[in-house]
């Protein structure tokens, strides 16, 4: 149940980035330093998802992986300096992939 739950979520994440991510600039991580940047706490949250669908190995969330992978990847402004993320995403694709 609980992969269920991260999976809609990481779908809404998905669905926010695709929308917000074209009008980020090269290093938007860092133009709000403030301890509450909204986009930085997006992006944690973002990361904890698939981190947290990495131990549910909830198959089902294999498409979603793939597509904010690729998603992510497709925009210099997202993929630029983000490579732990990125891995992060390799490896829960890998995970789900062995997990059928």
């Amino acid at each position: 149940m609980a992969g269920l739950e991260l999976n809609r979520h990481l779908q809404k994440e998905l669905k926010f980035w695709k929308a917000k991510g074209p009008t980020l600039r090269h290093g938007w991580i860092n133009e709000d330093k403030s301890v509450h940047a909204p986009l930085r706490e997006r992006y944690s949250v973002t990361y904890e998802l698939i981190l947290g669908l990495e131990k549910t190995r909830y198959t089902p969330a294999l498409n979603t992986a793939i597509e904010f992978r690729g998603f992510w990847r497709s925009l210099p402004q997202l993929n630029d300096g983000f490579s732990e993320f990125i891995g992060e995403c390799d490896k829960l694709i890998r995970d789900l992939r062995t997990s059928f």
